[in-house]
């Protein structure tokens, strides 16, 4: 299990912060493509890719938040699947407010 203060050095780290942050395009542009997409959801995919960085910094607090049984090396280890799959979970609580 991380430490908190591990955890809070981890969204500092450029390879993990550019993995969050692909894998946030990846969800707004599938929201975007998603024809059934509520204007909460499209609200939400405009401001990811019109700010990729800001809301990948957003996203990856909440992702180590919802990772802290984990390891860093887990953590810092996670597939490109993984890490997408993460981030959908965590994009489903920020999309909702």
């Amino acid at each position: 299990m991380a430490t908190y203060a591990e955890l809070y050095d981890l969204h500092n780290s450029p390879p993990l912060l550019a993995k969050v942050a692909v894998a946030v395009i990846i969800a707004a542009n599938d929201i975007a493509a998603n024809g059934s997409a509520t204007d909460v959801q499209k609200a939400w995919a405009n401001k990811a890719i019109s700010s990729p960085s800001s809301e990948a910094q957003r996203t990856l607090y909440l992702v180590l938040a919802q990772q802290k049984a984990a390891t860093v090396e887990q953590i810092t280890g996670a597939s490109d699947v993984d890490v997408q799959a993460a981030v959908d979970a965590v994009v489903a609580l920020l999309v909702e407010g």
